[in-house]
């Protein structure tokens, strides 16, 4: 089917800023028409009790540390921050991990404060040197990539699973889910995992050496968590009825918890990156995705989608302000940012990507996960 006519799905919000959607005669989308397998796969529409029972069972079995049995990222956004609330529920002993790399917002050190506190667990804070992680959000900048969060998105999984495995955690709790991410376009960024891709795109924007971000390829993750650490990542929320709705107001009323807007907004860079950068440059809208799989989970009306995505994501009044910000960040005027932001688009194919080492990976790592 072309796409060269705007279209939008009849059932959620997805249009053809996405180039690789596809629509069927009745004007519904993919993402749609493969959503019921999607749920079937991960038991998502009433909560497995079993599943869930068995799995704390053999988190706490974990024996390797005594202090904790398992490990959760905490970033004080909604996902991460009721997996806390799981665990505590569960009676379960986390390491929580924030890995802070320079961009938090109030409400996001405000959150992660209250939780901790609340909850009693501890919480290590691993802090990105700001120098190095600065550098290469300045090559992304330069590049002009759409996918401007690799930098921070690939130091916190790195910071992370570094931890867990220097604590001798072999549990982590991860809060990937369908109900809220079922939908998200690979045409509209890249994955964060390829270091090669990072390393490429620094090379030919800096000439600062590369060697204090924390760092983890497909090899090394493949070969240091899977492998020889044997760290098991889990998904509970996808065990239960997850609802974001209800995960704000418990998390509201119990620990006073404070939500920051969008998705993933309690970044100030992830902010405008999404709601200006990314729509004002390339032409797509993540609310879009986001609205999309809240109206695939039942939480949101297409017709609220619709009156929510018809409203900017960026407030022009906040441009001046945000933008004088970001640039003292960066030790840039305004003028030179402005300039950033208004060079010629470039594209992730533009670089080294280890597509291919990928996916010969993924199918070794099904083999040794069949034959473990």
């Amino acid at each position: 089917m072309s796409n060269t006519n705007y279209q939008i799905c009849t059932r959620t919000i997805m249009d053809t800023s996405d180039p690789s959607i596809v629509f069927n005669d009745s004007g519904e989308s993919n993402y749609y028409t493969k959503y019921a397998d999607l749920v079937a796969n991960v038991s998502k529409s009433t909560a497995d009790s079993t599943k869930i029972k068995r799995l704390v069972e053999k988190i706490k079995s974990n024996t390797f540390n005594s202090d904790y049995n398992c490990a959760i990222g905490l970033s004080g956004g909604v996902d991460s921050s009721y997996l806390v609330h799981f665990a505590i529920e569960h009676d379960l002993r986390p390491l929580l991990i924030h890995v802070d790399t320079g961009w938090n917002s109030e409400l996001a050190v405000k959150n992660i404060e209250l939780l901790t506190k609340i909850s009693g667990f501890d919480l290590f804070t691993y802090v990105v040197d700001w120098e190095q992680i600065k550098d290469i959000q300045l090559s992304f900048l330069k590049a002009a990539v759409p996918n401007q969060d690799i930098p921070q998105d690939h130091a916190i999984f790195a910071a992370f699973y570094k931890t867990a495995i220097n604590h001798k955690i072999k549990w982590v709790l991860n809060g990937s889910n369908f109900a809220t991410e079922s939908i998200l376009p690979s045409s509209w960024g890249y994955q964060a995992g390829d270091l090669a891709h990072i390393k490429d795109i620094h090379y030919k924007h800096s000439t600062t050496p590369l060697n204090r971000y924390p760092s983890m390829g497909y090899i090394d993750y493949s070969a240091s968590i899977l492998l020889i650490n044997r760290l098991k990542v889990v998904k509970p929320l996808n065990l239960i009825p997850y609802r974001k709705n209800d995960a704000i107001n418990i998390l509201s009323n119990i620990y006073g918890w404070q939500y920051y807007g969008e998705k993933h907004y309690e970044s100030l860079f992830t902010r405008f990156f999404q709601s200006w950068y990314l729509p004002t440059r390339f032409g797509f809208d993540k609310r879009r995705a986001h609205y999309s799989s809240l109206i695939l989970n039942n939480e949101m009306s297409r017709e609220e989608a619709m009156e929510k995505i018809s409203v900017p994501a960026y407030s022009d009044s906040n441009f001046n302000s945000d933008i004088s910000y970001l640039a003292s960040k960066f030790n840039l005027t305004s003028v030179e940012f402005l300039s950033l932001l208004n060079s010629p688009l470039g594209a992730h194919e533009d670089y080294k990507q280890s597509k291919t080492v990928l996916k010969a990976l993924t199918k070794a790592r099904k083999i040794i996960s069949r034959l473990l």
